[in-house]
């Protein structure tokens, strides 16, 4: 590696990744890396709002207030959800909702205070179009709870050109 390398301030894209276990009982194999949730959620809407954060925009919405960075622009080169169906053979009834976000880089509980006002948006409580709307806000208090940290993964790093490490 170059002697200006850093592992953490060289990265040019970075991807989180946010499992969600819909269903009546929790997977005991997977529960230190899934949130459970024990009522379905409205995929549909939550993948709506879920697309309206794609683009450069000032997330202090979706940011703890503890975050001390200067500039709250980021860009969200793509945000996704994947539903996954429980396969009826594991004896667990359900789906895995799995969320994957694409970005330049993110604020400090960034990630999971997304993932908290898409559950929200799931359980009803909120519409999809509001996403748009706490994001214009810049006001914390406007976003939902923050989801709980354990179903998050730091899922892949992007250096650039000649600098992805295996």
């Amino acid at each position: 590696m170059p002697d200006d390398f850093h592992a953490r301030f060289s990265a040019k894209r970075k991807t989180y990744s946010y499992d969600i276990l819909c269903g009546r009982y929790p997977d005991v194999f997977r529960r230190n890396r899934q949130f459970h949730h024990p009522t379905p959620l409205h995929a549909e809407a939550m993948r709506q709002g879920l697309q309206l954060l794609k683009g450069t925009h000032d997330f202090t919405s979706f940011c703890s207030v503890k975050d001390n960075k200067e500039s709250k622009v980021r860009t969200i080169f793509d945000a996704s959800m994947d539903v996954i169906e429980n396969d009826e053979q594991s004896g667990l009834s359900g789906q895995v909702l799995r969320f994957r976000l694409t970005g330049n880089g993110f604020l400090y509980n960034m990630v999971r205070i997304i993932v908290g006002t898409l559950i929200e948006v799931g359980e009803g409580k909120r519409t999809s179009s509001d996403m748009r709307r706490i994001l214009e806000a810049r006001d914390r208090s406007q976003a939902g709870p923050t989801a709980m940290a354990h179903a998050l993964t730091l899922w892949d790093i992007d250096y650039g050109e000649g600098l992805n490490i295996p």
